[in-house]
């Protein structure tokens, strides 16, 4: 594909990333002004500001080069072409600079309940997802420049990319902690080396993960056109690997965080607090994995829709149950760290006591109710005789076990017990979906050539 062509689908791409930038800020901004209050002050919605109305003067600027030329031809497209390829990079310059003034300056690095790197986080995030969706809706790669390299040459392009978001964020880094050198502002070391590393690592994460789905789908579409058809995607395993560690991390942290609150009285007050801040950090990057699990559902819909066609309508339940499930985590997670707090101002201390015993009886029915997926799915690889398909049975045990576990042992729900065994359950759990997946990731289904030439 020549350039001019490429240039010409990226500004559709970037067009879009823009919108979405634009409806992302403002919703930022309202939900900011939803749990504070009161409108956000320039440090706490710096970013937030920034984007929007970057973006906005943007979108305007296209308006008006749009309607006031009626015919649209090569000059005018690439005078289009040049506004948002320079406007995305001044955009997301400003989103980070506007970034590193926030850590500086606020002294409270929670605003209503958002931490300080909650927008960037999503920022940067949702851009990956919705460049990488459009690329892919446009027929191009994210990373095209690379993807025809053979598999060590592309992947040493991604490293060499990872490397400058480390050297940016050591920037920030650097530029933050310079100002408290200079005691030009005074800042908490530790919640802002976590902010960066979190952001950072993030970023990096989801930068790799969509540059492997890029390779993977290439060499996928390669192997399904020669008659050699992957029974699930690669890709699904990479996010699989991608969210079970931050979910570990997530798990072990709120293991340690509850094991603290017990013991309040043995921990002084400054370590609870970075506590608190952590936990916001980690929660509000737990709604950025919602975005990727969905996209390991639609990967795993399409995958076997392919591969398995003769069991589209067992696939079809599956995955139904799967988004129902997935959707009810995600509104117990906005409930736990957004509604709740407003509930409690509410009710009094016995109406808060029975609604939470209600909250906490639904969430364990549906617990076990979610329990019928990984049985569902024993049966639906069972059908086509895959030695894989018994290591279902397992996880299904150890999710039982997981569930039943406050059950078992109530009097010790507090106990060291009760976490080491909650602990040994997850990691078990974790162990097993990736050995099933990386199982199903190895079988092809040889079928034949849809393109005949390929193999001449």
């Amino acid at each position: 594909m020549n350039d001019e062509r490429i240039e010409s689908k990226l500004a559709v791409i970037k067009k879009v990333i823009f919108i979405v930038w634009v409806i992302l800020s403002l919703v930022s901004i309202l939900f900011k002004a939803f749990t504070t209050r009161q409108i956000p002050t320039f440090s706490q919605g710096l970013a937030d500001y920034v984007v929007f109305i970057a973006s906005f003067v943007v979108l305007i600027i296209y308006l008006i080069i749009n309607f006031t030329n009626e015919m649209i031809d090569e000059r005018i497209n690439k005078t289009i072409q040049k506004l948002f390829s320079v406007a995305f990079k001044i955009v997301i310059i400003l989103a980070i600079s506007a970034y590193i003034y926030q850590i500086i300056t606020l002294k409270n690095y929670i605003v209503g309940v958002f931490p300080v790197n909650s927008f960037i986080n999503s920022f940067f995030t949702i851009t990956f997802i919705v460049y990488y969706l459009y690329a892919r809706k446009q027929s191009i790669y994210f990373n095209y420049r690379l993807i025809e390299n053979d598999k060590k040459t592309y992947f040493r392009g991604i490293l060499k990319n990872a490397l400058r978001i480390i050297l940016i964020g050591v920037s920030i880094y650097l530029i933050v902690y310079l100002t408290d050198l200079l005691n030009l502002y005074e800042i908490n070391a530790l919640v802002v080396t976590i902010s960066i590393g979190i952001s950072v690592v993030l970023i990096i994460f989801e930068y790799l993960i969509l540059s492997a789905f890029e390779y993977n789908h290439f060499s996928e579409l390669l192997n399904h056109e020669q008659g050699r058809t992957i029974l699930l995607s690669k890709n699904y395993l990479v996010l699989l690997i991608y969210t079970s560690v931050f979910s570990l991390i997530y798990f072990l942290f709120n293991q340690h965080y509850f094991y603290v609150m017990v013991s309040i009285i043995h921990y002084p007050y400054a370590y609870i607090n970075k506590l608190e801040v952590i936990g916001k950090l980690l929660v509000f990057a737990e709604f950025d994995q919602f975005l990727f699990r969905i996209i390991m559902i639609a990967i795993f819909y399409h995958s076997l829709k392919k591969s398995l066609p003769h069991l589209l309508k067992p696939l079809k339940i599956i995955v139904l149950l799967q988004v129902l499930f997935m959707f009810y985590s995600f509104l117990n997670l906005v409930h736990m760290n957004l509604i709740l707090q407003f509930i409690v101002r509410i009710l009094n201390s016995s109406g808060f006591d029975k609604y939470m015993t209600i909250v906490n009886s639904i969430n364990m029915v549906v617990q076990f109710m979610s329990l019928i997926i990984p049985f569902l799915l024993y049966r639906y690889f069972s059908k086509d005789n895959y030695r894989f398909a018994k290591l279902f049975l397992f996880l299904l045990g150890t999710n039982l076990l997981y569930a039943l576990l406050p059950l078992l042992i109530h009097r010790i729900y507090y106990s060291s017990l009760f976490r080491v065994v909650s602990v040994i359950l997850t990691i078990s759990s974790i162990i097993i979906s990736l050995k099933i997946y990386y199982d199903a990731t190895k079988v092809y289904i040889e079928k034949k050539p849809e393109n005949p030439e390929l193999l001449a």
